[in-house]
């Protein structure tokens, strides 16, 4: 299981996921968007565009599903 998290989230933070993720029985893991609210939005003043948020997301993603196909 993935979880992208924006790290500004309103719904939860990426700490108060961590020990939630732990006690899973599923392998879990956390990506964390720096900045990111609960649509991954960062604020302007963060001064990364954000087209290049969501490629990183998905970049993400993706290594995330080539590690898991291998793996199964």
């Amino acid at each position: 299981m993935l979880i992208v998290q924006g790290e500004r989230d309103a719904f939860g933070t990426a700490d108060e996921l961590r020990p939630v993720l732990r006690k899973l029985k599923a392998r879990s893991q956390l990506y964390v968007v720096e900045g990111g609210d609960h649509s991954f939005k960062v604020p302007k003043s963060a001064g990364t565009p954000q087209a290049k948020i969501h490629a990183r997301v998905l970049d993400e993603i993706e290594r995330w599903l080539r590690a898991t196909i291998v793996q199964t």
